[in-house]
């Protein structure tokens, strides 16, 4: 951590790019500069994310310096800020939910969008059509990829050619529906009227109520409100003058920075004095331009005529630790920690994990969903059962298919299945099926065994296909063909995932729900092969499941994104290899950078496990 003296004072240069490790004391080092900064004129700190803004804001006030109290200290997120200026600018658009827009707003206009571009096709043979389910994951999904078009800049592209290299490999869906539907999405957004005179509060971010009660009309996310300032600014609108006013900028948190979100930046901070960004090239897991983690770091390099100043020591962790990370980054980073942290490494299974460190201490770091959801089944089948796990396993798609199941098949079963709106949804998401709109409804609505069951045939005889013919066939026969009362779970299961094909195109699973519900399949037969159970005892199988999980006492199952920002005792990082984790499907500097994220959250130990394959 570099304090003294003051990197300012230090050096004269108008913008600073100090280039960090985990570690070293980036935000510690942005509220220093900064309460230095508000005794000489107006300062701005802006973070990437809500919680990192929450940090910053609690380092100024154990400095004694109140954002809001003292006029010369502004604190925002990036999109905060453009939010706030927005409402300055006379800008009156709700701020709807995400939630909201995913399972209100989207799945209608996705169909219109998708009959416009099946009437084009029928028009002209090179329009091709993939429609993606309408279901609440593939919804999220979809709201991902245009956020990602949106952040990329994408939408600036002049040709398919640039469009593509903008993107690069960040969509789920094709970029030919993510660009329509991304302009259709932003003309919803300009003109959207709530259609009750006072829109439903779950409709509306609680973060950010509206100005005023009546008369507004279109709506934005807050992570949309850069985009829409940008788009205002290039209209002819100009900053609100105590912006311009700013002498100091200090941007934290910088490696998550977005190139939108950096084009704004540009234009606020093009009339400030001096200017510092914070931040590790290396934590930077989004690759922009195809596969460029650094695209941000070196336009800021460029458009400010920035000096780079290093800081290579990382006060969380020691030596052992400390010199992995600098070799995984090629970068010479130091330890300021008096203790060591040992760095261990287990092949094998979860008994020898838990003799190098107890694994009753440990949070587990995998790189993706999917591999927490096959950490997760492990530990249930093959880690003691006094070990819990702090995360819901019972809320993965496989689970969910099953619930759904189970209550076709015993429609009249008296056990409460609080989750079967929930497994609706997955069900839902399911290659071949077409998700109705009365399935969306029953998801969100009192949903029982035998109302269920009633739906379901009546889908089955529908004149217009709900399912494909692989699914249908398949529900036909769960429906239809009597069970023996002793026949297996396991076995139950997979004979349908057989009939329906589930499986059939996912030895390389080109989504994450795909490979999702891939991994949870595969762990839940592990499991129901170790604890046989007639299908008719399936609300056993959840109470024990269940059982298995809390929040309260648990060990932490956390995905690399959400450990980012975060620091443990005791890590311990799941499925790796050599030098990174053992499943890649992304560009080598963007692995490479998630391993760095997961091995140093680790304070007092680091074990790096691989697993041995369990079968299925």
């Amino acid at each position: 951590m570099i304090s003294s003296p003051l990197l300012f004072d230090q050096y004269p240069d108008r913008a600073l790019l100090i280039e960090g490790v985990a570690g070293s004391g980036k935000t510690t080092l942005i509220a220093q500069e900064a309460e230095q900064c508000v005794t000489q004129g107006r300062t701005l700190l802006v973070t990437f994310s809500r919680a990192g803004r929450d940090v910053l804001q609690n380092y100024m006030r154990t400095r004694r310096l109140e954002p809001g109290v003292n006029t010369n200290l502004h604190i925002f997120t990036i999109d905060g800020l453009a939010h706030f200026l927005l409402r300055r600018l006379g800008d009156e658009r709700y701020v709807l939910d995400r939630n909201a827009i995913v399972t209100d707003l989207l799945p209608d206009l996705v169909s219109d969008v998708c009959q416009d571009l099946q009437d084009r096709s029928e028009q002209d043979d090179a329009v091709t059509l993939q429609a993606p389910a309408l279901s609440t994951d593939a919804m999220e999904k979809l709201m991902s990829d245009l956020d990602y078009y949106r952040a990329s800049l994408a939408w600036q592209a002049e040709s398919t050619e640039e469009e593509q290299a903008a993107f690069g490999d960040g969509l789920h869906h094709p970029p030919e529906l993510v660009r329509a539907v991304f302009r259709r999405y932003d003309a919803l957004r300009a003109h959207w009227k709530p259609e009750a005179s006072d829109p439903d509060d779950t409709l509306l971010d609680p973060a950010y109520k509206p100005e005023r009660s009546k008369g507004m009309y279109g709506f934005r996310l807050v992570s949309e409100a850069s985009y829409d300032l940008l788009e205002a600014l290039d209209n002819g609108a100009e900053l609100p003058g105590s912006t311009a006013a700013y002498k100091f900028v200090l941007i934290d948190e910088f490696h998550d920075t977005t190139p939108l979100q950096l084009m704004l930046l540009s234009r606020i901070g093009r009339h400030a004095q001096r200017l510092m960004a914070v931040g590790d090239r290396y934590q930077t897991i989004f690759a922009w331009r195809g596969a460029n983690t650094e695209l941000v770091f070196d336009a800021f390099v460029r458009d400010f005529s920035a000096r780079r100043v290093n800081s290579l020591t990382s006060y969380r962790f020691g030596p052992e630790l400390a010199t992995l990370a600098g070799e995984l980054t090629q970068r010479t980073i130091t330890s300021g920690v008096v203790a060591d942290t040992p760095v261990m490494y287990c092949s094998g299974n979860w008994e020898d994990a838990g003799a190098l460190a107890p694994l009753g201490k440990q949070s587990i770091v995998c790189r993706h969903g999917p591999d927490r959801i096959r950490a997760a089944f492990s530990l249930l089948c093959h880690a003691p059962a006094s070990i819990k796990l702090a995360w819901p396993l019972a809320s993965t798609p496989a689970i969910g298919i099953a619930t759904i199941l189970y209550a076709l098949r015993f429609p009249q079963a008296t056990a409460q299945l609080r989750t079967l709106p929930l497994a609706l949804r997955q069900f839902s998401s399911l290659p071949g099926c077409l998700a109705p709109d009365t399935v969306r409804e029953l998801a969100q609505t009192g949903l029982t065994p035998g109302n269920l069951r009633m739906y379901m045939e009546n889908w089955l005889t529908a004149r217009e296909a709900v399912f494909g013919p692989s699914l249908m066939h398949a529900l036909q026969l769960w429906l239809t063909t009597p069970q023996a009362p002793d026949a297996g779970a396991a076995e139950a299961l997979q004979a349908f995932a057989r009939q329906a094909d589930l499986f059939r195109n996912l030895s390389t699973p080109q989504r994450l729900l795909d490979e999702s519900l891939l991994q949870g399949w595969e762990g839940l037969l592990m499991y129901l092969q170790q604890q046989p159970m007639p299908m008719q005892a399936w609300p056993a199988v959840l109470a024990a499941v269940a059982a298995r999980c809390s929040t309260r006492g648990g060990v932490p199952l956390l995905t690399v994104t959400e450990a980012k920002g975060h620091e443990y005792d005791h890590v311990l990082v799941y499925d790796t290899a050599e030098t990174t984790f053992r499943s890649q499907t992304d560009a080598p500097d963007v692995e490479r950078n998630r391993y760095y994220v997961a091995c140093t959250r680790a304070r007092k130990s680091l074990t790096l496990f691989r697993p041995a394959r369990e079968p299925a």
